[in-house]
């Protein structure tokens, strides 16, 4: 095939509008593909490439686990409120009444019982919310924290009561009295586990609980203050962290979107 212009050349290419031969000098490429001078000049080789821009991040397809209900989260969001009381009233228990010469009271160790009776309280409502998580949302991760989280609460209440029925007896020395601080000690360390626990199923579930970067600030400090209670010597700092944490989780739990 010979250039349509110069018909003594060879062409190297078609013309993708028209369909004549083009040479090298003719030839005119828009977007990749050859077009003649004439073509180009009539407007007949427009770019046929299409810009695509890219697409939000779409949510993960919500498949509920049962019939959704705010009411999960409702109870979570009180559950939580009881929980910073809880905490609240541990850390004061633990260490003001400590100044106060009450340490070896046994009416300290009866009237201890009152935290560790919220924390129980506090944990298994705050559990449901996460169970919430399970019903509206399916997520494993929601139904996983539930459970953990309905085992693990037990071991606050539970050394709770052995030490306040032995120090209230004044059974200082009853072989019961090893077993009772390990259990104690135990029961820290897996709330801590817990908590931890609540922080990375808030962030698992983040973009279905609708506010993305809330769940993001409770998961993480919720996870903080976990670490901060497993590791026994600093946990009345992640007793602390337990307000901010809490707060933000009650907040996220009271504005969480529920499928319709």
């Amino acid at each position: 095939m010979k250039c349509n212009k110069h018909t003594k050349r060879a062409a190297v290419a078609v013309c993708v509008s028209c369909g004549v031969g083009v040479c090298r000098d003719c030839e005119i490429r828009v977007s990749g593909r050859s077009h003649c001078k004439q073509c180009v000049e009539e407007g007949k080789a427009t770019p046929t490439e299409q810009v695509v821009q890219p697409s939000a991040p779409r949510a993960p397809m919500v498949t509920p686990a049962g019939q959704p209900r705010r009411g999960y989260f409702v109870l979570g969001a009180i559950g939580l409120v009881i929980f910073i009381i809880a905490a609240t009233l541990s850390w004061t228990f633990s260490y003001l009444l400590l100044f106060l010469f009450l340490w070896y009271s046994p009416f300290f160790y009866i009237i201890s019982l009152v935290p560790n009776i919220l924390l129980t309280v506090g944990g298994i409502m705050s559990a449901i919310g996460f169970y919430g998580q399970r019903r509206n949302f399916g997520s494993n991760m929601g139904l996983a924290t539930f459970i953990i989280s309905l085992v693990f609460i037990w071991f606050q209440l539970i050394p709770g009561i052995i030490r306040a029925a032995l120090y209230g007896g004044y059974y200082y020395y009853y072989p019961w009295y090893m077993i009772s601080y390990t259990l104690f000690y135990v029961g820290y360390a897996l709330m801590g586990v817990m908590v931890i626990l609540w922080g990375c199923s808030m962030l698992v579930n983040r973009i279905q609980m609708g506010n993305q970067g809330l769940a993001i600030a409770a998961g993480v400090l919720f996870i903080i203050t976990g670490g901060f209670i497993c590791s026994i010597v600093l946990e009345w700092i992640g007793l602390i962290l337990v307000i901010p944490s809490g707060i933000l989780g009650i907040i996220l739990f009271a504005t969480v979107k529920v499928p319709t």
